[in-house]
């Protein structure tokens, strides 16, 4: 049975398209029909590209795994045989915030995926937890420090919920965390008295703001969790022999994954097929332009619809290799 899902063609004679791309949302309740998505997927669309937008469950219900990898591999099959793409069209993955690393699973797995666009993404998961967590991240060789998105700690901690082997643990760390999403400040002690050791684990790390306690931490989280985490680290992965091209946009200011995320992430992949795009204004997904903020998403934007127009041949040595801490192609 097909997976459901939305699809944007250029027009209504499919064949129109001239390149495709299966675009997933990160973590958000609302799933394909976001919004933000949704206004997206219309621009691609009318600019050239027949866009699947799938229902994955679990990037919806906020409980991003290992198995979402395999759900975006699902979505690219699922676009190759709609008939909105010819055999030799390009296609590619589009990814937010968290869902980037099964975007990158999902290529490695696929294969024949032509490029990455990948907003707010991350390289090394451990690493971006601890940011998420304690908000401490290195630039540059420098320790550097901005006040977490509570809100993402959160969500993480709720799509972590169901690996607990205990169901009163589930429910308690469930209902924290749906309480601290409404309200950073809820009191919460009611709850915390009903977790147990697998669930107080989860709690010690996500409450956590010292960086040093990180490791010690993440060695007491439940098996599952653990498991999880080893799954969808990229960092472990070698990278440099996936043939896509990738489009890496991030915020300067981002609160829940840092920057230096995405600039690790070029660094990872082979010369020459990364290109990044520092942008000051936005934050996470959400922008605000500002500066040269415009300068820099009408590059990013040319990169896109470059992808589009490309040949399938010879595409990674054609960009050159861009420096991953350069803000924006020269």
């Amino acid at each position: 049975k097909p997976r459901d899902a939305d699809l944007y063609a250029p027009q209504a004679d499919m064949e129109a398209a001239r390149a495709g791309l299966v675009l997933v949302p990160g973590a958000a309740e609302s799933g394909r029909r976001d919004a933000r998505l949704v206004e997206f997927a219309r621009i691609l669309a009318r600019s050239g590209f027949a866009v699947l937008v799938p229902d994955i469950p679990s990037f919806r219900e906020l409980r991003p795994s290992p198995d979402s990898a395999g759900e975006i591999v699902e979505g690219v099959a699922q676009l190759r045989r709609s008939g909105a793409l010819g055999d030799q069209l390009r296609l590619g993955i589009g990814a937010f915030s968290i869902a980037s690393g099964p975007a990158v699973l999902a290529a490695l797995e696929a294969g024949q995926v032509d490029f990455l666009l990948l907003v707010g993404g991350y390289h090394d998961l451990r690493r971006t937890l601890t940011y998420m967590t304690t908000g401490h991240f290195e630039a540059d060789g420098q320790p550097r420090r901005r006040e977490p998105d509570a809100y993402g700690k959160w969500v993480y901690a709720l799509s972590n919920a169901g690996r607990l082997p205990e169901p009163a643990d589930r429910a308690a760390l469930t209902a924290i965390a749906r309480r601290r999403m409404e309200d950073p400040g809820a009191g919460i002690d009611d709850l915390l008295a009903q977790l147990g050791p697998a669930g107080r684990a989860v709690y010690a790390f996500i409450d956590n703001r010292d960086p040093a306690r990180v490791p010690d931490l993440l060695t007491r989280l439940p098996a599952g969790v653990q498991d999880d985490i080893a799954a969808l680290d990229l960092a472990t992965r070698d990278l440099s022999g996936l043939r896509a091209d990738f489009i890496l946009v991030h915020g300067l200011d981002d609160d829940i994954i840092p920057y230096t995320e995405s600039v690790a992430l070029a660094r990872a992949l082979a010369p020459g097929r990364a290109r990044l795009f520092l942008l000051e204004g936005l934050h996470h997904v959400d922008r605000e332009i500002r500066g040269l903020d415009a300068w820099r998403m009408w590059r990013a934007v040319q990169a896109v619809l470059a992808q589009r127009d490309r040949d399938r041949v010879g595409i990674g040595t054609a960009w050159g290799w861009l420096r991953p801490e350069t803000t924006w192609p020269a």
